[in-house]
C-alpha cells in the first residue's frame, strides 16, 4: 500500500498543491463547524434527501460516539453548495 501511495500522482507536483488546497477548505469548514473531517462528512451525507441514510462502519466505540456526533453538525444549503463546489467528484487532480 506505501509503495502505491507514493507513487500516486495525486501526491506530487501541481495536482498535489491542488489537492492539498482542497484539503485544506474542507478541513477549514470541518473546524469552524467545530467537527472533525468524518462528522464532516457523515453529516453532508445526512443532508441528502430524506432516503438517504449513512452507514458507517466501526469497531471502536469512541468512533462511533464520534459518528453520533455527526447528527449534531448543523448544514445549511449554502454550506453544503460550499462542500459540494470544494470536494465535487472532478475536484481531485489524479492523472
Amino acid at each position: 500500500m506505501k509503495n502505491r501511495m507514493q507513487n500516486s500522482p495525486r501526491l506530487h507536483g501541481e495536482k498535489f498543491e491542488h489537492n492539498k488546497t482542497a484539503f485544506k477548505q474542507i478541513h477549514e469548514m470541518a473546524q469552524k463547524k467545530g467537527c472533525t473531517l468524518s462528522q464532516l462528512a457523515l453529516s453532508w451525507v445526512l443532508h441528502q434527501g430524506y432516503n438517504v441514510c449513512p452507514i458507517p462502519g466501526t469497531t471502536k466505540i469512541e468512533n462511533f460516539n464520534q459518528n453520533i456526533g455527526a447528527l449534531f453538525v448543523q448544514f445549511s444549503p449554502h454550506d453544503k453548495a460550499k462542500l459540494e463546489s470544494v470536494a465535487s467528484p472532478n475536484c481531485f487532480q489524479a492523472n
